[in-house]
């Protein structure tokens, strides 16, 4: 392994499985092609090479790099992105497997012996468990004594956006100053602020639509908020006994669009947007497969029939999110210090008609957010 310089860090990519075969996924897969590659012939994708992806597939496995014949492959969008980073940086990488034990861990970073180093944790099976709690304290071991470390996200951005419900909150408090709506919510504790109405119930650590439950009620077990009428048994809502608390659920305003229209997935890489997705779930299947293509004018005709009209609220729409993402990016807390690199907004509307507006429904920090690559779904809106 190559020693790295002081100003150049050493990488140590860490990443969890999502599905047992990279092909299979087209959320956060690309397929490329060595031919391809080789007549662009740029420096920084080299790192995508034959025998790299070679040794990839057998150091990482199938669930991040797949060869699909002998001159294409399959390969997870992280490891790209941080192989191509590396080749602009000219910084060495060692990609790895979570979970993986402490004490190999520390192994692989005393072999190296870097006076920088750089721990990225990418996607979403850091929820899983608490397990990377042991790998914070792992690394504060050599934060300072032995080297620099810089982990991405740390340790209070990883809890607080798992969380989700600082984010909510955020976005609250930004839509009140800003004075744009935003759907009502009741953050599933303490007195029950949203006792009637269509709504939808989620949960912290959840992935897309799969945790969400549409209701017409509020009467649900999971929650812990409490009305008039169950304040004497909302303690038995949980089991008592030495049992974890377990995922915390709340529930919002149901907004009837994000069904039946979708969303925008609006990406931003400092400061400026770089592209614009519009995705829609099919609800009606077991599974919700999301549909996925690149926003175009037509899906604004909920707004007019006029393309200059409908190009005035794309433009909108980019406004809106950036000025959201400099609000963001304007706080000092711990909560949103990856959003400065990027993130995507997933924006819904609130009505189908010329009246319709932006809000934001979730932000997805870089290093988790699915660019769905692989989908493209030419139908009309």
């Amino acid at each position: 392994m190559a020693q790295t310089s002081v100003s150049t860090p050493h990488v140590l990519w860490l990443g969890s499985e999502v599905v047992e075969h990279i092909e299979t996924t087209e959320h956060i897969s690309a397929e490329l092609s060595h031919p391809d590659l080789e007549i662009m012939s740029r420096d920084s994708l080299q790192c995508a090479s034959r025998d790299m992806v070679g040794f990839l597939a057998t150091q990482l496995g199938f669930s991040f790099v797949q060869q699909l014949d002998d001159d294409s492959f399959v390969i997870h969008q992280a490891v790209l992105m941080i192989l191509l980073a590396a080749g602009y940086s000219s910084s060495t990488v060692e990609l790895c497997k979570w979970p993986i034990k402490v004490k190999d861990l520390i192994a692989l970073i005393q072999m190296a012996k870097p006076p920088r180093l750089v721990v990225v944790l990418s996607d979403s099976g850091f929820d899983a468990d608490n397990s990377w709690n042991d790998l914070f304290e792992a690394l504060r071991f050599f934060d300072g004594s032995q080297m620099e470390v810089s982990v991405y996200p740390s340790s209070s951005e990883l809890a607080w956006s798992r969380h989700k419900l600082g984010d909510i909150r955020t976005f609250d408090a930004i839509a009140k100053s800003e004075q744009q709506w935003r759907p009502q919510t009741c953050f599933g504790l303490g007195d029950c602020s949203l006792l009637s109405g269509s709504q939808v119930i989620k949960r912290n650590y959840s992935c897309a639509a799969k945790d969400v439950e549409i209701m017409t009620t509020r009467d649900q077990d999971k929650l812990m908020c409490t009305v008039p009428s169950d304040n004497d048994r909302a303690c038995g809502k949980r089991s008592a006994g030495g049992e974890a608390l377990g995922p915390i659920y709340f529930h919002q305003e149901a907004v009837l669009t994000l069904q039946s229209f979708g969303e925008f997935r609006v990406f931003v890489s400092a400061g400026k947007v770089t592209y614009i997705l519009r995705t829609r779930f099919q609800w009606e299947k077991p599974d919700r497969p999301m549909l996925a293509w690149k926003a175009r004018l037509e899906d604004f005709k909920w707004f007019s029939s006029q393309e200059a009209a409908q190009a005035r609220k794309l433009a909108e729409l980019e406004q809106f999110v950036l000025d959201l993402d400099r609000l963001i990016r304007q706080k000092n807390d711990g909560g949103f210090e990856s959003i400065h690199i990027g993130g995507r907004y997933d924006c819904g509307i609130t009505e189908e008609s010329p009246k319709g507006e932006f809000f934001v429904n979730e932000l997805t920090r870089p290093l988790s957010a699915a660019t769905f690559p692989l989908i493209e779904a030419d139908i009309s809106s």
